[in-house]
């Protein structure tokens, strides 16, 4: 299961013309790590939209995985010993989005999930208004393909507002794998299902999605 996660990365950094197949080898060793270890991708993504560095992971065996940046170049650096790289924003950007895209797991539809509040945009946080408790949404839909400045995204998952539902003038909400803070109750999971996940993941892969997490305003991934 890792190498087949490894290798979804792999065709993710060979979609673009960003890495020297040097850099490629480097970001999959550095890449092994996160395979089993989506919450550790959502916290560099943390990181990375509150400009809060360094970032350091210590597993319980093994060296520590440890990402910087440097304000003089405006490169990041990624590290766990003996391997280190140094990429520009929108290499960095790019590796990261395809991880999330290869690590993170599709949850079926009926999920029902928490959200971090600090990760919300304006327009979700307004969807909440009044919600004094923790914020709980029912996915209803997922994967759904969008254009954004003419570059193909993703839209993780849309859903309901829990225990509310659907009502008339009610719209739905957008999320993204990052802003997922906890599975509370997942949905049921059957040999369709399973089916159905796995050509999800395939079809980005083959249209070169990646999820809108991590587009800018400008489209620039």
């Amino acid at each position: 299961m890792t190498q087949q996660l490894i290798e979804n990365v792999r065709r993710g950094l060979r979609q673009t013309t960003l890495f020297t197949d040097k850099e490629q080898d480097i970001l999959l060793q550095l890449s092994l790590m996160l395979s089993n270890q989506s919450p550790i991708i959502r916290d560099i993504y943390v990181s990375f939209k509150k400009n809060k560095w360094p970032f350091e992971y210590k597993p319980m065996l093994g060296t520590s995985l440890m990402v910087q940046f440097d304000e003089a170049t405006g490169n990041y650096s990624i590290e766990r010993l003996p391997s280190k790289i140094n990429l520009n924003k929108e290499q960095f950007v790019h590796w990261l989005a395809c991880c999330d895209r290869a690590f993170f797991p599709i949850l079926p539809i009926g999920t029902t999930v928490s959200l971090d509040q600090e990760l919300l945009s304006e327009e979700i946080s307004e969807q909440f208004e009044g919600h004094h408790q923790e914020l709980l949404v029912t996915l209803t839909g997922r994967k759904i393909p969008v254009s954004h400045h003419e570059m193909n995204g993703v839209i993780d998952y849309v859903g309901v507002i829990y225990p509310m539902g659907t009502f008339p003038e009610t719209p739905v909400v957008v999320l993204t794998n990052v802003m997922i803070k906890q599975v509370k109750h997942q949905g049921l999971v059957t040999e369709m299902e399973k089916e159905m996940a796995e050509n999800l993941k395939e079809q980005q892969l083959i249209e070169s999605r990646l999820s809108v997490a991590y587009f800018s305003e400008e489209g620039e991934v």
